[in-house]
């Protein structure tokens, strides 16, 4: 009877930790290990909704990483996941442990600030940026690669009632500016670039 007992507990075990495999693969993107894009947009929700029922600042910013197709076209894609997992560990390592990062798509990202305000997250996004292009990626066959990145920024203030598909699209919107005023910038939306790589 004992056996059957540690048996069936050990069965238990083995069942609730693959369980638990399950729903932490189901979260997160294979190849970088940040956030998927599915669970980054029911993390964007919550904190939105939350800020908004609190009445806390929520700040978002979008990366793109910089001319990244050109980076498979001569490196390789073996090459371009290797730069895409760096730029994710980059950005993960300059946000802070309350924050949450994922990959929006492709070679995009994206940051959810909970609890922040426009200049709190202007630093973050910067710190980011700066990191990135200080970094140099090891390829294989002893080659290095340098990324920049164009960032687009948002800041829901404590009272907005902006919809949160609205607030987003404005983010995009900010994105699309650092790209086409030079790239490897911050851009914060509805307001002027604010962090570029010439400071």
């Amino acid at each position: 009877m004992a056996l059957l007992i540690a048996i069936g507990d050990v069965s238990i075990k083995r069942w609730k930790k693959r369980e638990a495999e399950v729903t932490y693969l189901s979260a997160i993107d294979p190849l970088t290990q940040l956030a998927n894009r599915r669970t980054l947009m029911e993390e964007y929700k919550r904190e939105y909704l939350k800020g908004m029922r609190t009445e806390q600042p929520l700040s978002i910013f979008l990366v793109d990483l910089d001319h990244f197709k050109q980076v498979n076209d001569t490196y390789g894609h073996l090459s371009g996941d290797i730069a895409l997992k760096s730029a994710a560990s980059t950005l993960k390592a300059a946000v802070r442990e309350t924050d949450v990062v994922g990959r929006y798509g492709g070679e995009e990202f994206l940051a959810i600030l909970p609890n922040t305000d426009s200049q709190a997250a202007i630093q973050i996004a910067d710190r980011f940026r700066r990191a990135l292009q200080a970094l140099l990626i090891e390829l294989p066959d002893h080659q290095r690669l340098q990324l920049t990145a164009s960032i687009g920024l948002n800041t829901r203030p404590p009272t907005g009632l902006e919809d949160l598909d609205h607030f987003l699209a404005e983010t995009d919107e900010a994105l699309y500016l650092a790209k086409q005023n030079g790239r490897n910038q911050v851009f914060v939306a509805k307001q002027e670039q604010v962090q570029s790589g010439g400071d």
